[in-house]
């Protein structure tokens, strides 16, 4: 159960309730409930309390709020109440997952971004917004020309004396054509949309995943001392062990060197600083200042200076399972990376703006209307859509 992720522990004990568990399940649900008490008293909360179904239903009233703070009662929990705001009927598995995940921040929201059967919300302002993740990627070959990948079907893009290129179930991958390594490999760059993600297999066979308004430049085929790639944005890397050449990214004025791992790098112009996370084996991350050697659960925060963290990797990598998660993240963090996803514009109006932090998780497939009524459920700030605009500001308080 320590392994899982909220959403998948959520559902576990959700089942073992409903007594759907096979018997391998079963005990590993007992196994984490019999690790720690608190985590035996929010499960048997759940089966002991008649009451909690008949709360779970005021969730979709107008109510919502003080159903909320009814069942954190009924479960016992002391935190500051959680307040999650939907438009739809919550599952008895949402509602356990939302408390399995309590954190003691100052908000904490989660939603499950089921596509079918939600309710119109502020349709007229909905409107005018790009669907999350319809955001189109874009292939720069050498010579300047421009492929549009949403737009091709699966099969051969290009072949050169270096390198084949094939589209396949939504991903590049390159052949990289060994015999003709003496010949000089071109450069392409692939570029993600707002709303946007993909994924492209490199000539080594290193496998890298995109995240929304990112690019990355790359050789069609690496025969150089090393293996060198140009991020802008965000991607994560399964890097190819070849010892002979390291791997290096360049990304937002730092340089991660690898022999081969999993990593995180988030280089976007817009951030102060570019974050490198690890999560298996070791890298060297290096600004002009010097370099920092990584192992696995840190991150190097690199801003005139490489510094080294403990992180929640998890956390790091959701984007690539559709995910926003926030961990004590401040309203401005928040909104860029929901600009990033839905396409908008976000202009504070700076006067009397509170400073509040956010802990939780949303899913990419919820719609921008919905994820700004769970920002606004604070009450101390008011998010209004104006076309495809979000104004920030201090919410009105009577």
């Amino acid at each position: 159960m320590e392994n899982l992720n909220p959403f998948e522990r959520a559902d576990m004990i959700f089942r073992y309730l409903q007594d759907e568990l096979n018997d391998e399940e079963r005990a590993m649900v007992e196994e984490w409930m019999a690790l720690d008490e608190d985590n035996r008293e929010l499960v048997e909360g759940f089966r002991n309390s008649e009451a909690v179904e008949e709360e779970l239903a005021l969730l979709s009233s107008a109510e919502k709020g003080r159903a909320w703070e009814r069942i954190a009662d009924l479960t016992g929990n002391e935190s500051r109440v959680v307040r999650l705001r939907r438009r739809r009927r919550l599952s008895l598995s949402v509602a356990a997952l939302a408390l399995v995940c309590l954190a003691g921040g100052t908000l904490f929201w989660l939603a499950s971004g089921n596509k079918a059967g939600k309710e119109t919300v502020q349709a007229e302002k909905r409107d005018s917004i790009s669907p999350a993740g319809t955001g189109k990627t874009t292939l720069t070959l050498s010579d300047g020309s421009v492929i549009a990948l949403n737009e091709v079907s699966d099969g051969a893009l290009f072949e050169d004396s270096t390198a084949r290129l094939v589209k396949s179930g939504g991903q590049l991958v390159y052949q990289d054509k060994a015999a003709n390594s003496g010949q000089l490999a071109a450069y392409n760059t692939i570029s993600t949309a707002v709303g946007g993600m993909y994924r492209v297999v490199l000539p080594d066979k290193s496998k890298v995943w995109l995240n929304a308004a990112s690019s990355l430049r790359y050789p069609t085929a690496f025969h150089d001392s090393i293996r060198l790639v140009e991020l802008n944005g965000e991607a994560y890397f399964e890097v190819a062990k070849n010892s002979s050449m390291p791997f290096v990214v360049s990304a937002g004025g730092t340089k991660v060197e690898v022999v081969g791992t999993h990593f995180n790098v988030m280089a976007y112009r817009d951030e102060k600083e570019t974050r490198t996370t690890l999560l298996e084996g070791a890298v060297i991350v290096s600004d002009h200042t010097g370099k920092k050697l990584m192992k696995p659960g840190q991150q190097a925060i690199a801003n005139n200076g490489v510094r080294l963290v403990e992180t929640d990797t998890e956390a790091v990598v959701a984007w690539r399972q559709g995910l926003f998660h926030f961990e004590n993240a401040g309203i401005e963090l928040v909104m860029r990376q929901l600009a990033r996803w839905y396409d908008i514009e976000v202009v504070y109006e700076k006067e009397g703006t509170p400073e509040i932090h956010f802990t939780g998780i949303i899913s990419r497939h919820t719609s921008l209307p919905e994820a700004i009524e769970m920002v606004n459920v604070s009450g101390d700030l008011q998010l209004e859509i104006q076309g495809r605009k979000v104004i920030v500001k201090a919410a009105n308080k009577k």
